[in-house]
Order: C-alpha cells, then structure tokens, then sequence
C-alpha cells in the first residue's frame, strides 16, 4: 500500500477515515434513502439525523480505537503511528470512558428520543438495557474497585444494546404493525440465536450481584 495514502499510520486520520467509512456515510445512506422513499413524513427527521450524525461518529472512534488497544503491539512492530501508538493505552482508555462513551450515549438519547416520535416509547428498550447492563456488569465497580475484566465490559457494553436488543426491538415493533415481519423476526432470532447464551449469562450473572449485595447489606 502507498505509505503516503494509508491512513493507518495517521494518529487522528486513521480514526476519522474508519469511523466516517464504516459507521457514519453508511448510516446517511441509508437514513436519507428511507426517508425518500417513504410515504409517511418521519416525525423529527433532521434532530433524527443531526443526533444520528453525532452518534455514528463517537460510536465509530470508540470502536476503531478499541481495535488499535488490542492491535498496538502489532502496528508498533510494523512501525504505524496509529492513535494509541502514539497516545499510549492508558489515556486512549481513558478517554473512550470520560469523553467518547458520555458522548455516544448522549447522542443516541437525542436519535432514540426522535425515534420513539415515530414508534412509542421506544426509548424504554435503552432505559431497560441501563439498568439491565448497571446489574450485569456490576457498574458500581468502576467506582470502587474494577477489575481489569470490568473495565472491558464497561468499554463495549454499548454494543451490546447495538447488535442484540436493538434489532429484536425495532422488529417487535415491526411486528405489530405488520403480522408478516414474525417470519423476518424468526428469522433474525435463528441466524443470531447465540444472543440467548449471551442472555442467559448476563442473567446468571445479575442473579449473582443482586445477591451479593444483599448479602453484603446483611454483613
């Protein structure tokens, strides 16, 4: 490749070249496609779109700078000065936790807020994602003493609400609206049916803290 166009080996372009490719120009693609062909008016479009814009954008960095912690000691040797290369670890992790995470959730409150102007109270699936995620991965922790473990989850949790409760939401929604989206649902739930694994362990999981602080209120 041609040293002088990989943007790879760029600190702040490497970032925005893969958060643009892979998550905001295929989210405007698609959004302003939707909205052309459709018959009904979107409820809110432009905040739909501006918080959407926002959010693709921090959701697109955090995770390409997720990918460049665990790829650093690779593109050291290769001699790429990607983000974390440069800035160290510590203060990319940092970052993606103070600065990036709020930053995503924010944005997405706004597009979720806009959504549910067009399918009711949609925003309840993320507040029951909260505080279903604050009981799985044990959030206080990060307050008090995280573990190495913890911290990870906490720095990909949002991706869970993403790729496993989003999907089945929106096509529950779809549902109701229209009876055949059950065969696109069945559909869905058999080519990622290792959600449910995923779900049962974070149930176990639950289980096991909520007791935990029972048992330590007792003590």
């Amino acid at each position: 490749s041609n040293p002088v166009t990989r943007l790879k080996g760029s600190a702040l372009g490497g970032i925005m070249c893969d958060a643009l490719y892979g998550h905001l120009i295929p989210f405007l693609v698609i959004s302003l496609s939707l909205n052309d062909c459709s018959n009904a008016p979107f409820v809110g479009f432009s905040i739909f779109l501006s918080a959407g814009i926002v959010w693709q954008l921090f959701k697109g960095i955090r995770n390409i700078i997720l990918h460049q912690i665990d790829d650093r000691k690779n593109d050291k040797k290769s001699g790429l000065k990607t983000f974390v290369v440069h800035n160290g670890a510590l203060f990319s992790t940092r970052m993606i936790n103070f600065i990036i995470i709020p930053l995503e959730i924010i944005s997405f409150a706004f597009f979720l807020w806009a959504v549910s102007l067009n399918l009711s109270s949609f925003y309840l699936v993320f507040i029951a994602f909260l505080i279903f995620t604050i009981f799985a991965r044990k959030v206080w922790r990060s307050w008090t003493a995280p573990s190495p473990r913890d911290t990870k989850n906490l720095l990909f949790f949002l991706n869970d609400f993403y790729e496993i409760w989003m999907p089945v939401a929106a096509l529950l929604y779809l549902c109701f609206a229209n009876k055949w989206f059950i065969l696109l649902l069945i559909a869905h739930l058999f080519l990622f049916h290792k959600m449910f694994i995923r779900i049962r362990e974070d149930l176990i999981d639950i289980k096991n803290n909520i007791g935990g602080l029972l048992q330590a209120k007792k003590t």
